[in-house]
């Protein structure tokens, strides 16, 4: 009798052990399907003609957000590849610091707490970032946070005299139905 009650509490302990591995493998699975549906909805929406390889694009860029305690690379380009270690400009979109510009950056929204865009949900009105280089330092401050449908391209408008940032990731979590968007402008 206590063989058996063994081997049942060893086969659910595998059961128990497969059954969550199985459900990470597929959630990092959605997250991913996620973001390149993401990808692909925003660079649809890019003029015809965009320069992809953009000059003035500074290549050592990073976002620090006080707030949620995250400082990562900005990295050009976004690729699958460069959104799996950092977050990633949108090619075409704005330059950071210039005036009538909108520089659209995207993250995955990871499961793993503080990793990438995993908080962004938490930045409000008024919370500030930094976008930095090796050479410059750009302030910004949140003026807007929105859930949105993908096919919403208003979120990458630019405004006369206005420096934007806007960072995109899906929402909810683990699904493509809609985006989590925050937008800011360059203080000072």
């Amino acid at each position: 009798m206590r063989k058996w009650i063994g081997n049942v509490l060893l086969a659910s302990g595998v059961f128990v052990i497969a059954y969550v591995g199985f459900q990470h493998g597929y959630k990092l699975y959605l997250e991913k399907k996620i973001l390149s549906d993401t990808i692909v909805t925003a660079e649809a929406l890019l003029p015809p003609g965009v320069d992809a390889n953009q000059e003035g694009v500074p290549n050592d860029m990073r976002i620090v957000i006080p707030k949620l305690s995250l400082d990562v690379p900005v990295l050009e380009g976004a690729t699958k590849d460069n959104l799996r270690v950092a977050v990633t400009h949108l090619e075409g979109t704005g330059r950071v610091g210039i005036k009538g510009e909108n520089s659209v950056i995207l993250g995955h929204r990871s499961f793993v707490t503080g990793e990438f865009f995993s908080e962004l949900d938490k930045l409000q009105k008024g919370d500030t970032f930094s976008i930095t280089s090796s050479s410059t330092e750009f302030e910004y401050e949140v003026v807007d946070q929105k859930i949105i449908d993908p096919s919403d391209l208003s979120v990458l408008s630019t405004i006369p005299e206005e420096s934007l940032v806007t960072l995109i990731t899906c929402h909810p979590r683990y699904s493509s139905k809609q985006r989590l968007v925050v937008i800011a402008k360059q203080k000072g």
